[in-house]
């Protein structure tokens, strides 16, 4: 969790004053000038602009976003098997059984949504 944080809180720092040219010391005043100094030449360079660019670009690449929130995989297997259960409660087929099970499976119910419409259910 506190990585996740650190990573946050740089990325606010460059978001709201590195980028609108303000310095973060006013504020923070726990932030040496030195070291806002050193961080803003690391994150203002030319390659700091270039492998923001390098990013930007990988990510306009992704089509399917994932709905797993902060839960991940592991978190959304309990759910996922729940949904399993109650189809085959209600006697409905399975959707899902179609793809191998393990990561493919996994891949594709963090990328879709399962609707139940009159007896049935399909992948969206």
């Amino acid at each position: 969790m506190v990585p996740k944080s650190w990573r946050t809180h740089k990325s606010d720092l460059t978001r709201n004053f590195i980028i609108k040219g303000l310095d973060a010391t006013v504020k923070h005043t726990y932030i040496p000038k030195e070291d806002w100094a050193a961080f803003v030449k690391l994150n203002d360079g030319e390659e700091a602009k270039a492998t923001s660019e390098k990013y930007k670009k990988l990510w306009e690449r992704n089509l399917r976003y994932h709905y797993l929130g902060t839960t991940g995989y592991e978190g959304k297997a309990a759910k996922w098997e729940q949904e399993d259960r109650e189809l085959a409660a209600q006697g409905i087929s399975n959707p899902w059984n179609q793809f191998p099970s393990g990561h493919p499976r996994n891949w594709l119910h963090a990328r879709s949504t399962l609707v139940k419409l009159e007896g049935s259910a399909k992948i969206r």
